[in-house]
C-alpha cells in the first residue's frame, strides 16, 4: 500500500511536534523553523501572498485592517493554519490574550503549534 502525501506530512509534523517539547534547544529550534515553513507553504504562492497582503497594514500601523484581512482569509480558507495563527499572534501582541487563545483554538488545523510554542 502506497503512503499518501498527507500521511507523510502528518508523520513529519508529528515528529516535529515531539521535538518542540525537547529540552535541547538545538532540537527545538530547527523543529520550530520547519513547522513555520510547512505552515507558510501550506497554501502555496496564494497563501504566501495573502499573508503578505495582511502584513502591509501592520507595517502601516493599521492593525484593525490587518485583523479584518486575516479574518477574511481565515473564513475563506478555514484549513489555512498560518492565517489563523497570524491572527492569534496579532491579538497576542496587542494584549488581547483571550481573543488570541480563542483564535488559536478555533482554527481547524489539528496540530496546535502555537500552543506548543507557548505563543498563544
Amino acid at each position: 500500500m502506497k503512503t499518501s502525501p498527507t500521511e507523510i506530512v502528518d508523520r513529519l509534523v508529528g515528529r516535529l511536534m515531539v521535538n518542540l517539547r525537547d529540552s535541547d534547544e538545538s532540537i527545538r529550534l530547527p523543529a520550530t523553523a520547519q513547522l513555520w515553513r510547512i505552515w507558510f507553504q501550506q497554501k502555496g504562492v496564494w497563501g504566501i501572498e495573502q499573508l503578505r497582503r495582511a502584513q502591509f497594514p501592520l507595517d502601516a500601523s493599521d492593525p484593525e485592517a490587518a485583523e479584518a484581512l486575516l479574518s477574511e482569509i481565515a473564513a475563506e480558507t478555514p484549513d489555512f493554519a498560518a492565517a489563523w495563527n497570524r491572527r492569534a499572534v496579532l491579538y497576542f501582541t496587542r494584549g488581547y490574550y483571550p481573543k488570541s487563545r480563542e483564535t488559536a483554538s478555533m482554527r481547524s488545523n489539528s496540530h496546535r503549534f502555537t500552543s506548543e510554542c507557548g505563543t498563544a
